[in-house]
């Protein structure tokens, strides 16, 4: 019984930590995609004449 404690809880804490990092993950996405939105409209202010690239 004490065993299948000990992987419970282990289990529990392994579970959290995955949360945590995709939640994360998550956060770091959002913010990215939201730099990418501001830098494309700074650039097309700052070099309107210039063709539009790729990324």
């Amino acid at each position: 019984a004490a065993e299948k404690q000990m992987k419970d809880k282990q289990d529990e804490e392994q579970r959290l930590m995955r949360r945590q990092r995709t939640r994360r993950m998550m956060r770091t996405k959002m913010r990215m995609r939201r730099m990418r939105r501001t830098r494309r409209k700074m650039r097309r202010k700052m070099s309107p004449a210039r063709p539009r690239t790729s990324c």
